[in-house]
């Protein structure tokens, strides 16, 4: 680029600001220029605090290709952390048992979905989501405070003298049945509190500034959904404010959990179970058009949930290191218990591994809508091919079935992992206490926690549940290799209905040896089964990868090193150098006119000689800085 283009591209680009854009003619320079009107001219215009704290904008995926997580997220993945450890000691210790254990998980991955699913969207690094990310870790910092002694069971109704209600009365029933359940509950609120000023801030700054004519959704749909996710906030918040002040007794305060879980819209439940009614009834796709959310970062967001299940493999992986006497069998135990989590670790992230526009989320659960827009004028849509007047082509998250069903399923693979982990620990323990008695050190093993059996229970159901969830997540995605145009289909099709039988059989099995007692299959050899199938389904899943490089590695061996030379019409490209005002330009469109008396095609070869021939006095020099030219530096 010389320096009298970059002016021309710097220039054009301003004047396009002034005019309320910026013009571009394909989809790559859309990248490139709108990245250059974002930095420069765009939202960072509406900034303050000496441009620490900009406006909020909904990103891009086009332009933003590189987003990878912040620093900010990657702390609050620390927290989480601490938030299974000190859920799964709830379990251990036998105050909470496997239902209880999963309606805190869930809950709290809630708090987490719902701060990445925001970060997704908006966050740009600046002060303002940095502040948010902080409020939102000190809430999830104090619910894990009052987490022990939270949990108020159903059952246990406050019994009220004469059936009218007393304070003293009920204060009472809370110290002796769950005496943290109302700072739980005011903590829980504070995160809600949070969510709903984040999204008010949508709504502001969407209804004080609408969309731009270049971006790929409505105002009115971000403002519709900021209104539905505020209102999603309220309801939890009034519940959870309502259960601490005693308003709601607190042995309904089961339900609260389970309001918070469907109000969630990130979590795709409610809008699961729509699709499943759709299936049998005549729910018209318009309905979850119109409740369709706002797009998100597919790589980026993929890329969180998988790091939270790698949080959970590594808790898992931090509750069986038990110390003590190095025997054989606890040796054996820990070591069965490591193959387990490193087989779903293998499934999970090696085994099914899909990127690209293969992966459910990118085009069949993002959806291209045509909406009424009356903002985008004739000017606007004179400058760029693909924009209509009055019509905007929307990219809205409106996954499928499939598709929601392959988000929601991420909460409960995350709680049924860190479930596996925790029970494999207290076998690891049982263990340790056995050789522990055996060599004389203890008198006897301490039973103060979850039992043998209840962790036996606990294992075998949540391996399965693994099994049978990371199958549908790796295998439900748009598989390239079963192609219709692929010769080598009838092969990859066989390999992929064995793999899912395997697995669905190897899951099933898993769930039904619950009710097998230690006396007929005891822990070390139920480990030995789940270790088993972990790498049998592992190594089976790699076969196919081996004959996709296979057929690969013969189809590259019998590819041409060089690609023939192509032919390029000649007017199409001197049409294409006119627009350059520079004495190179004009050097190759005169050798042009001048082959076109031989044909109406000139060789790339040709091409490429005629453009060597420019004198080197023309042309950038390869060490030229862009930079001391006055362009932008990307």
């Amino acid at each position: 680029m010389t320096e009298e283009s970059s002016k021309k591209s710097t220039q054009e680009l301003t004047e396009g600001h002034e005019e309320g854009g910026v013009s571009f003619s394909n989809t790559e320079q859309r990248a490139v220029l709108l990245r250059d009107y974002e930095a420069k001219l765009g939202y960072k215009e509406q900034v303050c605090c000496g441009g620490l704290w900009e406006e909020l904008t909904l990103i891009d995926e086009e332009v933003d290709k590189n987003r990878h997580m912040t620093w900010s997220e990657l702390f609050y993945d620390l927290i989480f952390v601490t938030a299974v450890a000190r859920i799964g000691e709830e379990m251990k210790s036998g105050k909470f048992d496997a239902f209880v254990y999963t309606l805190y998980m869930v809950t709290v991955f809630g708090f987490w979905h719902s701060a990445t699913c925001f970060g997704c969207r908006y966050h740009r690094g600046d002060l303002s989501q940095k502040i948010f990310f902080a409020l939102h870790m000190m809430g999830m910092t104090a619910i894990l405070m009052c987490l022990p002694n939270s949990w108020w069971a159903p059952d246990k109704v406050c019994q009220m003298p004469s059936g009218v209600f007393s304070q003293e009365v009920y204060d009472k029933c809370v110290e002796d049945t769950a005496p943290h359940m109302p700072t739980f509950c005011f903590c829980v609120a504070v995160i809600h509190a949070i969510e709903i000023a984040g999204h008010a801030r949508v709504w502001y700054r969407y209804c004080r500034r609408p969309m731009a004519w270049y971006e790929q959704e409505t105002n009115s749909r971000v403002i519709r959904q900021s209104i539905k996710r505020q209102v999603e906030h309220i309801v939890p918040f009034c519940t959870w404010i309502s259960l601490g002040m005693g308003w709601i007794p607190g042995h309904y305060f089961v339900y609260g959990f389970m309001l918070d879980l469907i109000l969630r819209s990130d979590n795709f439940l409610v809008w699961w179970i729509m699709r499943v009614v759709q299936k049998f009834t005549c729910i018209p796709d318009s309905w979850f058009e119109y409740f369709a959310m706002m797009p998100i970062h597919v790589e980026h967001y993929t890329e969180r949930l998988g790091l939270v299940v790698l949080i959970v493999l590594g808790e898992s992986v931090d509750g069986i290191a038990v110390a003590g006497t190095f025997t054989v069998s606890l040796c054996s135990m820990v070591f069965l218990a490591y193959v387990v989590i490193f087989g779903m670790k293998l499934l999970y992230f090696d085994c099914m591994i899909m990127e690209g526009e293969e992966h459910l989320l990118f085009l069949s659960s993002h959806k291209e809508i045509i909406s009424e827009d009356k903002s985008i004028t004739t000017e606007h849509a004179l400058k760029h091919p693909g924009v209509e007047a009055g019509i905007r082509k929307e990219r809205v998250l409106c996954p499928h079935l499939r598709g929601s069903t392959w988000i929601m399923s991420h909460q409960f693979l995350a709680s049924s992992v860190a479930m596996m982990g925790d029970a494999l620990a207290v076998l690891a323990k049982h263990q340790h206490e056995e050789n522990e008695v055996a060599l004389g050190k203890m008198k006897h093993i301490v039973n103060n926690g979850m039992s043998v059996f209840d962790a036996r229970q606990v294992l075998c159901v949540s391996v399965g549940a693994n099994l049978l969830m990371i199958a549908y997540i790796g295998l439900t995605h748009e598989q390239e290799t079963l192609s219709s145009k692929n010769p080598n289909r009838a092969t990859f099709a066989f390999l992929y209905y064995l793999q899912l039988g395997t697995i669905m059989v190897f899951g099933v099995a898993s769930i039904l040896l619950q009710y097998v007692d230690e006396q007929q299959l005891n822990n070390m050899h139920l480990i030995v089964f789940f270790a088993a199938s972990t790498i049998i389904i592992s190594v089976l899943f790699y076969v196919d990868e081996c004959k996709a490089f296979q057929f690969g590695e013969g189809e590259d061996e019998e590819a041409p090193l060089l690609t023939p030379p192509v032919d390029v019409d000649i007017d199409a490209m001197i049409d294409a150098l006119s627009s350059f005002d520079s004495a190179s330009a004009r050097h190759v469109v005169d050798d042009l006119k001048k082959g076109k008396q031989r044909g109406a095609t000139v060789s790339s070869k040709e091409l490429a000689s005629m453009i060597a021939a420019i004198s080197s006095s023309e042309a950038l020099p390869a060490n030229a800085s862009f930079k001391s030219k006055g362009t932008c530096c990307f």
